[in-house]
């Protein structure tokens, strides 16, 4: 099964729970994971994250081919909380 990210697992997690210049580890275990078929970002949160101009940005543009699919494949998503919060399926 694969989980797809929303833009607010993304953004939380750069602003609030793990920098990307201060955890980089988190963001490399998200390139392993998209890399294994486990993680995805859908079409439109793709486009929702990057429109800014900021590390998330770059991070996702560079790993675009590991995360990107195409809606019609997120059929299954799943709503990743950061930790301390239940993980939640529609």
């Amino acid at each position: 099964m694969t989980y797809f990210l929303d833009s607010n697992f993304l953004i939380d997690a750069k602003n609030l729970h793990f920098p990307m210049d201060r955890k980089p580890e988190f963001w490399s275990w998200l390139v392993q994971l998209g890399n294994d078929g486990i993680l995805g970002i859908p079409e439109a949160v793709h486009k929702e994250v990057t429109r800014g101009n900021d590390d998330l940005v770059e991070w996702v543009n560079r790993h675009q081919m590991i995360f990107y699919a195409k809606q019609k494949d997120a059929s299954q998503l799943c709503h990743i909380h950061l930790p301390g919060m239940e993980i939640l399926q529609k």
